[in-house]
């Protein structure tokens, strides 16, 4: 058992592509793209199956969103003042959550989080970023400068994906940090809020990927930290009665626990900027992709012709996925 994807398949007598990834309609739960590899099913892992049992939660919804909020300052509280940290902090509902019981923690005097750097992916969420940190005193943060060509470096062959996963899994969203200096936070995976159990432990979270993307990046990194993945929070937002599971509000176009939570920490306020990625791919990028495909042996073995003015357009789609997976998996292993 491994979480490297390369180092699993290199270990296999055989490997054998799992033709069912062909069809872009595929939903993958446990398979991957060689018959030889599975993923481990979260429903066999003793932790996660207490998750699925977990009764629902049987006080008021104001205690709820009370008791969240006291899950979250503990989890947080655990965090290594030796250490230093790079939060991935978006516009959107779940950093907002984070980084407002911190800043919550700090006005208390209970920790300073001095050893957080505060980190925005691109200009596009800019000038939420720069509301929300002005809201909570923070001034130790970074707005990365995605106007460079090839700002991601995504579409590299030597970037391997772990899968049949998209070029985003590719993004360097580090800019000029060295990623081994710092443990990873992210406010990521709110699905948890959104989802039961059973759909949630199979989807496809903020990563685009099935917690693949996790474990890289924690390897990546010095090590990963995910307050709304530690055991704390997941027996709460797995607890969650189905009434109050993925109300839609207009508020913040999230659902309505999420936005009361971040009412509660103050942010509510601040405009929620649109995300997307300025990728600005430039034509010699785009002609060593093309290239790199059509002389891949991926295409060779199974005569798969991408659509490539897809591939540029939409960075998550299907043939993205066949791209990165030809590129650099197939062509490393086989």
């Amino acid at each position: 058992m491994s979480d490297n994807f390369t180092e699993l398949a290199v270990k296999q007598p055989t490997l054998t592509f799992n033709e069912q990834y062909l069809n872009p309609r595929f939903k993958d739960r446990t398979e991957t793209p060689f018959e030889e590899i599975t993923l481990a099913d979260p429903a066999n892992y003793a932790p996660t199956l207490e998750f699925a049992r977990q009764p629902e939660f049987q006080g008021d919804y104001e205690s709820y969103l009370e008791l969240i909020l006291e899950r979250l300052r503990s989890v947080l509280l655990t965090l290594d003042p030796s250490e230093k940290y790079l939060f991935s902090h978006s516009s959107g509902a779940d950093s907002r959550i984070v980084s407002g019981v911190m800043a919550q923690l700090r006005r208390e005097g209970l920790a300073s989080f001095d050893n957080v750097l505060f980190y925005c992916w691109g200009r596009p969420e800019a000038e939420a970023l720069k509301g929300i940190m002005k809201a909570g005193g923070w001034d130790n943060f970074i707005i990365n400068d995605d106007s460079k060509p090839d700002a991601f470096d995504v579409g590299v062959p030597d970037f391997p994906v772990g899968g049949w996963n998209p070029y985003t899994s590719q993004m360097k969203f580090w800019g000029d940090l060295d990623p081994s200096e710092y443990i990873f936070l992210s406010g990521a995976e709110g699905e948890t809020f959104m989802r039961p159990y059973e759909a949630w432990v199979h989807s496809r979270g903020f990563f685009v990927e099935r917690g693949e993307s996790i474990h890289r990046l924690c390897n990546i990194f010095k090590g990963g930290f995910f307050p709304l993945l530690s055991y704390d929070v997941l027996e709460l937002t797995m607890a969650m009665p189905k009434a109050w599971r993925n109300v839609k509000d207009p508020r913040m176009g999230r659902d309505k626990v999420r936005t009361d939570l971040v009412e509660r920490v103050g942010l509510l306020d601040i405009p929620v900027d649109q995300a997307y990625y300025n990728f600005n791919f430039t034509e010699a990028r785009k002609r060593q992709m093309v290239e790199l495909y059509q002389s891949s042996k991926f295409r060779r073995d199974h005569g798969v012709e991408l659509d490539f003015d897809d591939l540029f357009q939409n960075a998550n789609g299907w043939n993205s996925r066949c791209w990165s997976f030809a590129v650099t998996v197939y062509e490393q292993l086989m």
